[in-house]
């Protein structure tokens, strides 16, 4: 299970970071959207192997507002940007978002719990 987190850390590091924060420097455009879901996703990746109370309940508010980040944009893509063929890249953005709630979700059933697995 370390694996795993570990491997949807570096990916929530990664994609938040060169996805989300780079694409907009890359394409020119802002979006409170992806700056809110790429800061999170550093945030969740670096936070995700916190062992204290306090540090997992921020982690898993991160994560939360990650894919809060992640809905409001796909919702722009969709509803403002009328580009040829809706293409989101979900190949990408799902993983995403999917580890996100696994990092999220390890961090709530540790809270609940007293042994660290």
């Amino acid at each position: 299970m370390k694996f795993l987190l570990n491997v949807a850390r570096v990916y929530v590091i990664f994609f938040g970071a060169s996805g989300f924060l780079f694409g907009q420097l890359f394409f020119g455009q802002f979006s409170w959207a992806a700056m809110l879901a790429g800061v999170s996703g550093v945030a969740a990746g670096l936070l995700g192997q916190r062992i204290t109370a306090a540090a997992r309940f921020l982690t898993i508010a991160v994560c939360a507002t990650g894919i809060a980040g992640v809905a409001m944009d796909a919702f722009h893509y969709y509803s403002e940007l009328h580009s040829p063929g809706n293409y989101y890249a979900w190949f990408f953005i799902g993983p995403f978002a999917a580890a996100l709630i696994f990092i999220g979700y390890l961090n709530a059933r540790l809270a609940h719990t007293s042994a660290v697995a």
